[in-house]
């Protein structure tokens, strides 16, 4: 299940070694992607300013339910612009 990460309840929770809430077998952190994507500097901001909902638990949430909803996605990993063309 997606999850927003919960605000902690003192500050020095968010210096704890451990996670001051549960956490599920099945729970995912959108939030938590940025930090293993480990980008920096222009890759960062390029990646923000182009893919930032991923890192949201809406984002998520809303891609399930139109699967749900029998919606049939065509996710490209590049605008049509630069995409090979066959033939």
């Amino acid at each position: 299940m997606f999850r927003d990460l919960p605000e902690p309840r003192y500050p020095e929770d968010e210096l704890s070694a451990e996670p001051w809430y549960h956490v599920g077998q099945h729970d995912v952190f959108p939030e938590e992607f940025e930090r293993f994507l480990q980008l920096s500097g222009t890759m960062r901001a390029a990646f923000l300013e182009r893919h930032g909902t991923l890192f949201t638990r809406r984002s998520w949430a809303d891609l399930q339910q139109r699967l749900r909803d029998g919606e049939v996605l065509d996710l490209y990993p590049y605008s049509s612009n630069v995409r090979l063309v066959r033939g």
